[in-house]
């Protein structure tokens, strides 16, 4: 009979000792306070830069992070080091999703926390998180996001690698140090404007402005930031307004609010359009900086001249038309 109880006791003690064994191979998804020394949440903010840019750029003008909305970004944290060839080991947390609230401020959809032992994260952020497929790091292959893009995508990168751990001393009032993004745009932007030369009618208005011939299939390298383009090429539409835009003197001409957003780094681009129910012959559209960077809005003005039209490019400010709220500098 004793020998009994004590193996019922003994089996006790290993099912304790088993679910230990479980509760701590879960100890670096970063869900939970516990884990946490005082359960300091992590609370990342987000603005957009213009690093390193040469002065012919316009400079980032109205562009906001999106309030209300879900999925604005995601984050993966790395613990005690930076991945540098083995990309699957010492993730805290993976693909975790932002939200941003009415007044733009960021918050996890599920609360994360500081490590437990004090030791430090390094944190990689890309958006737009909706539409997104993530393939975390494996081996020697680092986390990559993939995107099959329609032209409204605006895909940007960020990451903060100085180590950021919960500070030891906020009994102290020492402020706890947050994860403050600062992305870049990794697409280059297209806007248009359509003006008529004198030989060409009033009155008449394109039903269709499409980017022919472009890769579409994007592929983000979230450690490094660099995004790469694969696959079969398409085209790329600017959405229109209903009844089309109409094609106006150089005076009263606006530059088109939507825009397309593609591959960055290409020489030239192709441009089609159909007005007045003609369907013109592409045009090709080149650019001052020689090619079309990362980060920049180019404004397209296209001419049209009898059954030709003549492109001319600049370099406007990148905008957002309706976002006005967000942490941004």
């Amino acid at each position: 009979m004793k020998s009994s109880k004590a193996k019922v006791y003994q089996l006790s003690l290993l099912c304790c000792a088993l679910c230990f064994l479980v509760a701590c191979e879960k100890v670096n998804d970063g869900n939970h306070p516990s884990q946490g020394m005082a359960g300091v949440e992590i609370v990342p903010s987000a603005s957009l830069g213009a690093s390193a840019t040469p002065a012919s750029r316009a400079a980032i003008d109205g562009t906001q992070i999106p309030s209300n909305t879900a999925n604005v970004l995601a984050i993966t944290a790395y613990q005690k080091a930076m991945p540098t060839t083995n990309y699957s080991a010492n993730v805290y947390f993976d693909n975790a999703m932002v939200n941003s609230d009415a007044t733009g401020a960021l918050s996890f959809t599920d609360s994360k926390y500081y490590p437990a032992d004090g030791s430090n994260l390094y944190f990689y952020a890309y958006s737009p998180g909706t539409g997104a497929t993530y393939v975390a790091g494996s081996g020697s292959t680092a986390p990559t996001v993939f995107w099959t893009i329609t032209g409204q995508e605006d895909i940007m990168a960020a990451s903060v690698l100085s180590g950021i751990s919960k500070s030891s001393r906020e009994s102290d009032g020492v402020t706890q140090s947050q994860p403050q993004f600062t992305f870049e745009h990794k697409l280059t932007r297209i806007r248009f404007k359509l003006v008529r030369s004198s030989n060409y009618s009033e009155g008449i208005s394109a039903s269709s402005i499409v980017l022919t011939g472009l890769r579409t299939n994007a592929g983000l390298d979230l450690v490094s930031g660099t995004l790469s383009f694969t696959g079969a090429t398409a085209n790329l539409s600017l959405p229109m307004p209903v009844g089309g835009i109409e094609i106006k003197d150089s005076s009263t001409a606006e530059a088109t609010v939507a825009s397309i957003m593609c591959e960055a780094g290409l020489s030239t681009l192709k441009v089609k359009v159909t007005a007045g129910g003609y369907e013109y012959a592409d045009a090709t559209i080149s650019t001052p900086s020689g090619s079309f960077l990362a980060g920049y809005c180019y404004l397209v003005t296209l001419t049209f001249d009898g059954t030709r039209i003549v492109p001319t490019t600049s370099i406007v400010p990148w905008e957002d038309g309706g976002s006005n709220s967000g942490t941004i500098r």
